[in-house]
C-alpha cells in the first residue's frame, strides 16, 4: 500500500498518533493471523504478538521505501517485493507452501 500511495501512507503516519482506522487494521491482521493459526498455516503461539510484528516490519519496509530516500539506492539491486513477502511469512510464521 505504501509504496503505492506513498503520500497517503506520509500522511496516515506523520505527526502524532495513529492514522483513523489504524485499530481496526490492526485487529483485521490480528484475525488473519488467527486464522492462519486455526488452519495450521502459521506455527504462531501469539497471534497478537506477531501481528503487532507484521505491523512494526511492513512499516518499517514502507518507511525504507520513502522517495526521499535515494541514499538507499547504495544498498545495490534489492527484490522489495519478495524481500516484503519473506518478511510477513517470517513473521507470521506461516509453514511453506506446498508448490
Amino acid at each position: 500500500y505504501a509504496w503505492d500511495h506513498r503520500a497517503r501512507y506520509r500522511f496516515m503516519f506523520a505527526g502524532g498518533g495513529f492514522a483513523p482506522g489504524a485499530v481496526t487494521t490492526f485487529a483485521r491482521i490480528e484475525g488473519a493471523l488467527q486464522d492462519c493459526v486455526s488452519s495450521q498455516v502459521s506455527t504462531s503461539e501469539d497471534p497478537h504478538d506477531d501481528a503487532f510484528l507484521m505491523w512494526v516490519g511492513m512499516h518499517g519496509m514502507a518507511t525504507l521505501e520513502k522517495p526521499d530516500r535515494p541514499e538507499l539506492r547504495r544498498l545495490g539491486r534489492l527484490d522489495r517485493v519478495a524481500l516484503t513477502k519473506t518478511l510477513a511469512r517470517t513473521l507470521a510464521k506461516l509453514t511453506p507452501a506446498d508448490d
